[in-house]
């Protein structure tokens, strides 16, 4: 049996083991739609508006895009939105952790105090020389992770 990254192999006791692709744990997906642009795939939002937590580590972002500081923000008044049972915007979790480590971020906007819930920021391993001024307005932030 050849021995190519992701192939299976027969253990010991004759079962099927497969062998795991290095590449699979360590790189962004191509199809989960984040990327150097700024591009964060819906799922991935609404999955944070129902946990709290929205993870983005390691996968080659160098610009966050504007929707993601809207997360929590309320639809203007009169908005005729609709939203699916899973996505109402009254039932969702304010964001307490996010996670932008391991990327190529330069610069953080003043928007962030959008997330008045964050107490965990996790910002090591990107290109940023400060973070914006009004970090400091949000009260229950314990915990900068930065490098």
């Amino acid at each position: 049996m050849s021995s190519s990254r992701g192939a299976s192999r027969k253990s010991p006791a004759g079962s099927t083991r497969l062998k795991p692709n290095a590449n699979f744990f360590n790189s962004p997906s191509q199809s989960d739609g984040v990327g150097k642009e700024g591009t964060v795939p819906e799922s991935l939002l609404k999955e944070a508006r129902k946990t709290g937590s929205l993870n983005l580590s390691n996968r080659g972002i160098s610009v966050i895009p504007p929707k993601l500081w809207r997360l929590n923000i309320d639809p203007p008044d009169g908005s005729t939105a609709s939203f699916d049972v899973d996505e109402r915007w009254w039932d969702q979790v304010e964001l307490t952790r996010l996670d932008l480590s391991s990327n190529e971020i330069k610069e953080i906007s003043e928007d962030i105090e959008n997330f008045n819930s964050l107490s965990a920021l996790e910002v090591q391993y990107n290109e940023l020389r400060c973070l914006p001024n009004n970090v400091i307005k949000l009260d229950k932030l314990s915990k900068i992770f930065a490098r």
